[in-house]
């Protein structure tokens, strides 16, 4: 008779407990897994299951499936078989069909058949359409054939490669045991693929995308269209151009774009475009209590428009519309950001102006209250009334509340003073106010400030007998047209410096309303400035004179040519003095001018360095010679690209760093890669992502150097602080380097 030994422990009353707690583990049955596909049916076929618990895992691989006692409490498990699956499923989401049995629920997979397939080896890589960054494929098939292949079932995008060609993308609903038929097409270069997302990353269906050319405005050229689908996505295969921007738009949502997309020969690359429904203003508008109907409701850039013409500073508009007879005005939806509000009451000339921020999906509420305050004076030259003068009044209320990084200041009323030297206008609101007179020429001659009350201001202003005036000459004594005049007046605690500028015979006036010393300085570009011309004035006696020397400078004279040979317009030239082993000197800039002609200071010595940059015309290195020959650059039509991905050790990006480079030996300046990125509407520093992608890059070596921690001092001297990488661009090739910040 067998007996059972009870460890030393279990002895006497302890017997009993013992066996309370034992009982349920010997007798306890296994957990049995029933194995159903979509449609319920019981999968005979054998299916790989696994069962996790911790870091524990047992596996079975035919029938039956039983978990044993011991991991009946799993946390999920993982089921697949040549036609089924694969599943991930937690514990909690598998249904019981009785006390010791679970169902479980693995889907067929569907059949792909490939048409058009090369004889060269093609791979298959499938991508969930809710990854998020298309790095990595969830599912990877070597030399794809022809003939049936069974896949999971679920949304893909797909990804046909043969390493060399572009990836062929397509999107498919993959659905359990349906057949599916897709073409191969084989295009050279490389492929886009792209999510179009709206607040919190919502896809947006059915937005509508553009691939167009990176040139200059105006001569942009459709590439390629598609629309997203209902997870936003949407594929373009065959890009052959070095660098693209993508535009996405939607309905109910702004248009959106990206410039500088790129990717390497043979690769794809992904771009998440988030669309935003924009703000909006909804202004009551009311001029002397009434409705101000027919004025004019206007969005304008904080920014100073560019090439706007005007010596004064001036905001871009941007919407327009005007007040309804209710009094009403409601604007477009712009995307969400700091903008200028501005009203400009029916005929007219002059703005009220404020400041607003527009966000996401909102409508700012204004009520705009203006009236009419008179404001007039006289401008007199001695006893004689000055007639032509200008005076500006401008609200000192508009200047503090700059939003930051504003560089248009609101528009002033411009008043002009008629034979008998008087000026009127109005403003619409009180407050405290400056009046600025000036010549013609945009040369002032002094400031009142003034409070601007119910019966408004009268500021009169009563100038010098004479102006200082003058002439700028170059070394020749040949008038220089258009240049800068600069006069410095002698104020309590330093020096008050007032602009104007020469016509084109190289005249230039400066009315004053006091005496006292001053200071004359001339430039222009291509001219050193000249020497700084001291002297003092009296308010009632005409000073002589002045001859301001600006020095031509050696310039290096051409033109900028388009690759059809024709003028290339508004592209950056720059010039720099090199020496081997000394950080480079800027000796000049410019834009060319509608014809493609520059004209830009040259460096010392017997060669000077050009940099090339702008929109649709690559960044381009030339070293010229100083020998007075006519230059003529034409714009690359193959570039290279790099994208740089910064990341701490934790794997998050690294937000805002910049970087040097070193291309085949020549030091790239700090100014001219901003510059080079900023014309394309790039950003000169990583993302949020860590990522900072550089196109239109010319091919060859470049070296890597973290801006901060290097300098163009250091690098020139061939130090390597803060040198990352080495890597080779060849012409239509993206390069990738990732880089890990301690």
């Amino acid at each position: 008779m067998a007996h059972l030994r009870l460890p030393r422990f279990v002895a006497g009353g302890h017997l009993a407990a013992f066996l309370m707690f034992a009982a349920p583990l010997s007798l306890a049955a296994p957990l049995r897994l029933h194995l159903l596909d979509d449609r319920g049916s019981t999968i005979g076929s054998s299916i790989k299951v696994c069962v996790y618990r911790g870091v524990e895992t047992i596996c079975f691989e035919q029938s039956p499936y039983e978990v044993p006692t011991s991991m009946r409490d799993f946390d999920s498990l993982t089921a697949e078989g040549p036609s089924h699956g694969p599943i991930h499923l937690r514990r909690i989401d598998l249904r019981h069909e009785g006390t010791d049995e679970l169902s479980v629920r693995i889907p067929r997979k569907a059949e792909l058949a490939i048409q058009g397939l090369p004889a060269d080896p093609i791979t298959l890589s499938l991508y969930g359409s809710d990854d998020a960054t298309f790095r990595k494929p969830a599912f990877r098939f070597e030399n794809v054939k022809a003939m049936g292949l069974l896949i999971p079932a679920q949304r893909f995008v797909l990804a046909l490669s043969d390493g060399r060609n572009a990836p062929d993308l397509q999107l498919l609903s993959a659905k359990p045991g349906s057949q599916y038929h897709i073409d191969y097409h084989r295009r050279p270069g490389w492929s886009l693929l792209f999510r179009s997302v709206a607040t919190e990353r919502a896809p947006v269906d059915g937005a509508a995308a553009s691939l167009l050319s990176a040139a200059a405005p105006g001569k942009e050229r459709e590439l390629a269209k598609t629309v997203s689908d209902r997870d936003g996505l949407g594929t373009i295969s065959g890009v052959t151009e070095s660098y693209v921007t993508i535009s996405v738009s939607a309905a109910g949502y702004l248009k959106t774009s990206a410039p500088g997309i790129t990717a390497g020969r043979g690769t794809f690359t992904f771009r998440e475009m988030a669309l935003e429904r924009g703000g909006y203003v909804k202004a009551e508008v009311t001029l002397d209590g009434t409705p101000a109907t027919g004025s004019a409701c206007q969005i304008a850039s904080t920014q100073q428009k560019r090439d706007s013409g005007s010596r004064l500073p001036t905001a871009e508009v941007l919407a327009e519309v005007k007040v309804s007879k209710s009094g009403i005005c409601e604007t477009p939806r712009m995307a969400h950001g700091d903008y200028v509000f501005r009203v400009i009451p029916k005929d007219s000339g002059n703005s009220d102006d404020q400041s607003i921020t527009l966000a996401e999906d909102q409508a700012l509420d204004l009520e705009v209250k203006l009236r009419r305050y008179g404001v007039s004076g006289t401008v007199r030259r001695g006893e004689k009334p000055e007639a032509g003068a200008l005076v500006f009044v401008t609200n000192d209320a508009d200047f503090p509340g700059f939003p930051a990084g504003r560089s248009a200041p609101p528009d002033p009323l411009k008043l002009e003073t008629d034979d008998e030297g008087r000026y009127d206008g109005t403003v619409w609101r009180s407050g405290r106010y400056t009046f600025t007179v000036a010549s013609r020429s945009l040369a002032a001659a002094g400031t009142k400030t003034v409070d601007v009350g119910d019966d408004g201001a009268v500021v009169d202003f009563q100038l010098n007998e004479g102006d200082v005036s003058g002439v700028v000459v170059d070394q020749q004594n040949k008038p220089v047209p258009n240049a800068w005049v600069n006069l410095s007046f002698r104020v309590p605690g330093g020096w008050e410096n007032r602009y104007g500028y020469g016509d084109e015979d190289g005249k230039f006036s400066f009315p004053l309303q006091e005496g006292g010393r001053l200071k004359l300085m001339a430039g222009k570009d291509g001219y050193k400035n000249s020497d700084e011309i001291e002297l003092n004035v009296s308010p009632d006696q005409a000073p002589p004179p002045q001859m301001l020397v600006v020095s031509h400078l050696d310039t290096i004279d051409g033109h900028i040519l388009w690759p059809d040979g024709n003028g290339a317009a508004g592209i950056g030239v720059a010039t720099y003095d090199a020496a081997p082993g000394r950080a480079p000197i800027n000796a000049g800039s410019v834009l060319t001018e509608p014809d493609g002609h520059f004209s830009v200071a040259k460096a010392s010595g017997s060669t000077t360095r050009v940099f090339v940059t702008g929109l649709g015309c690559p960044l381009q290195v030339a070293d010229i010679a100083n020998d007075g020959q006519d230059v003529r650059l034409r714009c690359a039509t193959i570039s290279s690209s790099l994208e740089i991905t910064m990341k701490k050790t934790d794997r998050t990006g690294v937000q805002d760093e910049r970087v040097l480079l070193r291309w085949n030996g020549i030091l790239i300046p700090r100014e001219i890669l901003s510059s080079h990125l900023i014309f394309l509407g790039m950003p000169d520093g990583t993302d949020s992502g860590g990522r900072l992608t550089i196109v239109a890059l010319p091919p060859g070596n470049y070296d890597v150097f973290l801006q901060d921690a290097s300098s163009e001092a250091t690098i020139s001297e061939g130090l390597q602080y803060g040198f990352i990488s080495t890597v080779t661009l060849a012409p239509m090739e993206t390069a990738e380097l990732e880089v890990r910040l301690q």
